[in-house]
């Protein structure tokens, strides 16, 4: 070969070297171009859903009041900074970890939960205290059953079984003689029909009020302008209810919670009832869990938002503007 063709060849190799690296520069640079677009564009969409998710939390503080219904202007879907919102009542279902058996016994709910499944909760709970996860799953007739449970809600005092509460007083405090004292007084009250206030709370839960409040609380667990109609049916059928066309009341509800808000004093009149009856322990009209979907640019972020239940001196207050505290957030 001639001096002349190898440096042409010599050079033709360098130019095929450069291209090619010129081309993997071109790549690396476009691959790291682009990688910072996605990381761009997903900060953006993550930002939009939080500051969706700031901007529900303040319509909820303008329009909140004593009742909690699909007619609320932050009850139902909507777009806020660009980003799609749709708010879910968690909180008026069965939580099985408080559940008192002889609800989830109803023949009303039959359908959801295996026969003797009142015994075997008792017998868990003796052993192992609140039922939660997987092992409610040997209690259900099938995954259906889990429309009407779930996770998110307070251990209300009139309403749940005093042997959970002792179990989760206990373990919040590690004070378990005075988590079984808390156990016969809840006991005892239910024996007598007396209703817990919210103005008990410092003396009952004393002396631990702050580490059990207010996941122990006073507040009816079920929104009647959500509820499932099967727990209301569960609830209305409760022999200390006393109300025998249970079944027409509770259709009744569900029929007028149709055409708008149900109010207390509407809930006194459809069920026919006093206000001193315990029915009203378990039926409200708050709801104390909300389920935030928040849905920006293809990204998702769900969060779970508490409503603070009433507590002592809570009545005192000049500003009655409902509480909320954010429990969980993540992105999907």
């Amino acid at each position: 070969m001639s001096d002349h063709a190898s440096s042409s060849l010599t050079a033709l190799v360098v130019v095929l070297v450069c291209v090619i690296l010129s081309s993997a520069a071109a790549l690396a640079v476009g691959a790291m171009t682009s990688e910072t677009a996605r990381a761009t564009a997903r900060q953006s969409a993550r930002a939009a859903c939080d500051a969706a998710l700031a901007d529900w939390i303040s319509l909820y503080h303008r329009g909140a009041g004593e009742v909690d219904s699909p007619f609320e202007a932050y009850a139902v879907s909507m777009v806020l900074d660009g980003a799609t919102v749709v708010p879910e009542d968690v909180s008026s279902r069965i939580n099985m970890a408080w559940v008192r058996p002889d609800l989830i016994g109803s023949v009303n709910l039959s359908p959801y939960f295996r026969p003797g499944v009142s015994s075997d909760l008792r017998q868990y709970r003796e052993g192992s205290g609140p039922i939660e996860g997987k092992a409610v799953n040997p209690l259900l007739t099938s995954d259906a059953a889990r429309t009407i449970l779930t996770d998110y809600s307070y251990a209300d005092l009139n309403t749940s079984d005093a042997q959970a509460i002792e179990k989760l007083y206990a373990a919040r405090t590690d004070d378990v003689g005075r988590a079984h004292t808390l156990r016969a007084f809840i006991a005892a009250e239910a024996s007598s029909y007396h209703r817990i206030t919210p103005g008990d709370l410092s003396t009952i839960l004393d002396p631990h009020f702050g580490e059990v409040f207010p996941v122990i609380c006073v507040a009816p667990p079920y929104n009647v302008n959500f509820a499932p109609i099967e727990i209301i049916q569960a609830v209305l059928a409760l022999p200390e209810v006393g109300i025998v066309d249970f079944a027409d009341r509770a259709k009744a509800l569900v029929n007028a919670r149709a055409s708008g808000r149900v109010t207390m004093n509407r809930l006194y009149v459809i069920l026919g009832v006093p206000k001193e009856n315990s029915v009203y322990d378990y039926l409200g009209a708050a709801t104390w869990f909300w389920k935030l979907t928040i849905e920006a640019q293809g990204t998702t972020l769900g969060a779970i938002v508490a409503r603070i239940p009433p507590f002592p001196g809570y009545e005192l207050k000049a500003e009655k503007e409902p509480e909320l505290r954010l429990v969980s957030r993540r992105f999907l």
